[in-house]
């Protein structure tokens, strides 16, 4: 029962956040999941996963929504 409170939880969080990053920096999330390495892809997936990890969203999560591996999120 937790973990589907934590899950819809947490996606009630990445809704707000992707809807937010969308507004104010004109990033999609589909933006956020491409594999490119630029500073253009990097730095908005930076601060997407920073503002999740500061929301109390896991790494393991973040890392789901955007295509990486939890390793890979700096926290």
């Amino acid at each position: 029962m937790m973990n589907k409170v934590a899950s819809y939880k947490s996606d009630i969080l990445f809704s707000i956040i992707d809807e937010c990053f969308n507004d104010i920096l004109g990033v999609d999330i589909d933006f956020l999941r491409t594999n490119s390495r630029e500073n253009d892809y990097v730095y908005p997936r930076m601060i997407y996963a920073r503002v999740c990890l500061k929301r109390g969203i896991s790494l393991t999560q973040i890392g789901k929504r955007l295509n990486r591996n939890h390793a890979t999120i700096s926290s």
